[in-house]
């Protein structure tokens, strides 16, 4: 059993994955409240997305190997969003 993001007619959805069969949750699956549907789909039929959709992602120059050879060349790190 995998937890997973989908699509299906334009609809994005959380479901559980097993086997080639996705079952469609109520809500996220982190939600206590979160159920089952009764909506079921065959793998082939469905999008599979992303676990997460970020608002923003935020990067940090120095981390990059590139900017390791600037390293030298400047003393603040660069943010990227």
């Amino acid at each position: 059993m995998k937890y997973i993001r989908f699509k299906s007619n334009n609809k994005t959805s959380w479901g559980i994955l097993e086997g080639d069969t996705v079952k469609e949750l109520s809500g996220n699956y982190v939600l206590s409240s979160t159920e089952e549907t009764n909506n079921t789909f065959n793998i082939n039929e469905v999008e599979m997305l992303s676990p997460v959709d970020p608002g923003k992602v935020i990067a940090i120059g120095l981390n990059y190997l590139y900017f390791q050879y600037l390293k030298i060349l400047i003393d603040y790190q660069i943010a990227f969003l």
